[in-house]
């Protein structure tokens, strides 16, 4: 599965990571996400793009539902 998450600008720096849970979030994982340069605006854009690639494998499909939360 493959994405990206427009997260407001407010610092230079920042993280963004997609959180995968596929037990109803009795435990998780965080997938970092990686910054885009050049999809935006230039400097006068207020939000910056991250993109993330999760690789779903068989054990996941047979293992049931799967969620997605992102932070």
């Amino acid at each position: 599965m493959e994405g990206t998450i427009k997260v407001k600008n407010i610092t230079f720096e920042k993280g963004v990571n997609v959180r995968l849970s596929i037990d109803e979030w009795e435990s998780h994982e965080d997938i970092p996400a990686s910054y885009v340069p050049g999809l935006g605006l230039g400097y006068a854009d207020p939000c910056d793009t991250s993109s993330f690639r999760i690789v779903i494998t068989e054990a996941l499909i047979l293992f049931g539902q799967t969620l997605l939360w992102i932070h």
